[in-house]
């Protein structure tokens, strides 16, 4: 406790005000309209980040009994270690085709009505599809 007293005096911590801008909120909504098309959200009010990470675990448990279930999952948070770096994200959709195989689909929203271009889509599919 001492050890981390000094250390936040040291180098205290900053938080950066979040950037929101139109373009994020529009894709916010959409993201949250697609997945209310599924199940309502129903607030939990947290009051550690243990709890917060509590529900998310919650979350996934329900995510894969869902899945299991042959139901279509939206938003479904994901979690490991990748090359000895722990990584946190959200999948858009997941859910198994007629010939039972896994399917995942990536919601990829544009601030501009064009397609994208070769680099964009680069970056998007390794967001979508890491390393093996």
């Amino acid at each position: 406790c001492e050890q981390e007293i000094v250390y936040h005096k040291e180098k205290p911590s900053v938080q950066l005000p979040e950037k929101t801008t139109v373009v994020l909120n529009t894709g916010k909504s959409i993201h949250l309209a697609r997945e209310l098309q599924d199940h309502n959200l129903v607030p939990v009010k947290t009051r550690s980040r243990e709890d917060r990470w509590a529900i998310k675990l919650l979350n996934i448990l329900l995510t894969i009994t869902n899945l299991r279930e042959g139901q279509r999952v939206r938003e479904c948070p994901v979690f490991g270690v990748l090359e000895g770096v722990f990584v946190f994200g959200i999948i858009d959709q997941l859910n198994y085709t007629a010939k039972g195989e896994l399917q995942l689909n990536e919601l990829k929203t544009r601030g501009k009505a064009y397609m994208p271009v070769p680099a964009q889509k680069k970056r998007d599919r390794f967001q979508a599809f890491p390393r093996t």
